[in-house]
């Protein structure tokens, strides 16, 4: 995380928004998923395209615009970007919306890396990840999410599939539990799996996720709050 404090623009809370420029971690990666239990295995994937800190000019920057992710099989830009923005709309609220998209308006599917295809275990990959945060992150991967400055909690999520064709489906979704801890829970994490014989049936080339979040009080703060309603009954009394 590299917060950019020039770069924020200051509206006063109760009234508009704040953004803030900060780095973050984003990566795209081949794995299995258990047909019959949905679960996938950790241990047998294949990142092909990431960005961050560690990846001079592939580092994606909130409130930045699109930046491609750096391609770890040829060595040059990836033709699949990430874009975020993340809006402090005051009083405890967050909105962070990640777009993922094709530089050159070409599928996903198009764009997977053949050599990902064949993962470690000898299977042949069937699940694409999306993943913003790595936060199982390592040696030129770092775990950075999306700064946020406080605990949190997704109140709603809405996904939005766009195609080759022009089609735009947005549904709602759940924000489901991580068997991974966050390395930084102020910091916010998100991956998704999607099918790849989906990404290749659909011709997806966009999927933007829209989260509205809250803060989570830390537990210093609940006691201070509870404390100042204790004191308001006993001045009611």
């Amino acid at each position: 995380m590299r917060l950019a404090f020039a770069s924020i623009a200051i509206a006063a809370v109760g009234f508009g928004t704040t953004t803030v420029a900060d780095t973050y971690t984003a990566g795209i990666a081949t794995i299995w998923v258990d047909p019959e239990t949905g679960s996938p295995d950790f241990n047998d994937f294949n990142i092909y395209a990431f960005g961050a800190t560690t990846f001079p000019g592939y580092s994606p920057t909130t409130n930045a615009g699109p930046t491609a992710l750096n391609n770890l099989v040829t060595g040059g830009p990836s033709a699949i970007q990430v874009d975020s923005e993340m809006l402090d709309l005051g009083g405890g609220m967050f909105e962070v919306t990640v777009n993922w998209s094709t530089s050159d308006g070409g599928s996903f599917f198009s764009h997977i890396e053949p050599l990902a295809m064949n993962l470690p275990s000898g299977r042949t990959a069937n699940f694409q990840v999306f993943d913003i945060g790595f936060r199982t992150g390592g040696g030129p991967f770092p775990a950075d999410g999306i700064a946020l400055g406080t605990e949190w909690m997704v109140e709603s999520v809405t996904q939005t599939y766009y195609d080759t064709m022009g089609g735009e489906e947005t549904t709602e979704q759940t924000f489901g539990t991580s068997p991974f801890p966050y390395p930084d829970p102020t910091e916010f994490y998100q991956t998704a799996f999607i099918g790849i014989d989906f990404l290749e049936s659909s011709s997806l080339n966009g999927i933007t996720y829209r989260f509205n979040i809250s803060a989570v009080p830390a537990p210093g703060a609940l006691a201070l709050l509870g404390m100042a309603g204790l004191a308001g009954r006993r001045r009611r009394d």
